[in-house]
């Protein structure tokens, strides 16, 4: 979202996350944020600290493996980084993810979460009612419900897909 955007996006998307941050932390949530792109994200992440009104953990990994835990191990995600928004859905986790593609609405379309994506420039208001489809227990759940669907849907529809390409290799 830093690189791939214009700048007033890119500092909205600071803002964006800072305000994500600190609400969370009004609802006593307990954000956290997972860096797996590098120095250049711990320096984002610093500078998203920055408008945030109590310092929060930040969690440097690299293992992709540890990182699909810790997101499968999550009430929810807030996010841009497509493969850990892919990571959270596919595991039934609530994501709320803005991007710069298609690709994004897509990917929640397939996961029959379209009110998971947002911009980086929504209302205060219309930011907090998203936060409440992950910080509500009851709306976090029937999300889950959902996402668990939509994520056997997609296995079989992966696996459909290998087996076509397997029986065209073995032809």
């Amino acid at each position: 979202m830093i690189d791939k955007t214009q700048r007033k996006d890119a500092e909205r998307y600071i803002n964006f996350l800072s305000k994500s941050i600190n609400l969370i932390l009004e609802k006593k949530g307990l954000p956290f944020i997972l860096i797996h792109g590098g120095d250049e994200d711990e320096e984002i992440a610093k500078r998203i600290l920055q408008g945030c009104k109590q310092d929060i953990e930040i969690i440097v990994e690299d293992n992709p493996l540890y990182i699909k835990g810790i997101i499968g191990s999550s009430i929810g995600i807030i996010g841009s980084r497509f493969h850990s928004l892919v990571s959270a859905l596919s595991q039934s986790v609530p994501a709320l993810g803005t991007g710069w593609s298609h690709k994004y609405e897509r990917l929640f379309k397939d996961y029959n979460f379209e009110e998971g994506l947002l911009s980086v420039g929504v209302t205060d208001n219309e930011l907090q009612r998203k936060l409440e489809l992950i910080l509500s227990k009851q709306m976090n759940s029937n999300i889950k419900s959902k996402l668990r669907i939509a994520s056997d849907r997609q296995k079989q529809i992966v696996s459909e897909m290998w087996d076509e390409v397997i029986e065209i290799i073995h032809q």
